[in-house]
């Protein structure tokens, strides 16, 4: 029997957390209402893909974990443009990530909190890699499982 009870917890253990994040790879990313006010306004953008990153400031392990990835993805910065999302209201939130603008790095605020629920935003850092041609989720995920390998072949392959 209690065995039994067991698997059934890690079962929906599995299932609340693969549907912790609801976004389906191919099909086109839900609505954005967000104002970009450090960098590259998002429309403006015109790279062949985007990597949007939710996160929060007050999390070291988020903002380090974020500082990593800018810094290896700036090597694709031809065909990669990054934007940091946060729900943060605070100028504290702008003064942690004015450094990391840069060409294709731009800061964007989700100030009512509607593009982390479109999302379904639960945990931070979270990416979600999209084509701007079709705006068709490429990849999602956790910030740390998108590694070089990773975007590099995400990176060279495309979009149709």
């Amino acid at each position: 029997m209690k065995r039994k009870l067991w698997l059934a917890l890690a079962a929906l253990v599995v299932t609340t957390a693969t549907s912790a994040q609801n976004i389906c790879l191919g099909e086109r990313i839900p609505d954005m209402n967000i104002s970009s006010s450090i960098g590259v306004p998002v429309e403006q953008i015109t790279t062949d893909y985007v990597c949007l990153i939710f996160m929060h400031t007050g999390s070291a392990p988020c903002v380090e974990a974020v500082s990593s990835f800018v810094a290896a993805a700036g090597m694709y910065a031809d065909l990669l443009s990054v934007v940091l999302l946060t729900n943060e209201q605070s100028d504290g939130s702008r003064d942690v990530l004015r450094p990391f603008v840069r060409d294709n790095v731009s800061v964007a605020f989700d100030r009512d909190g509607r593009t982390f629920e479109n999302f379904g935003i639960r945990y931070v850092p979270f990416v979600v890699v999209y084509d701007t041609k079709r705006r068709k989720a490429q990849w999602c995920g956790t910030i740390r499982q998108l590694d070089k390998q990773r975007l590099n072949a995400l990176i060279m392959q495309k979009p149709q």
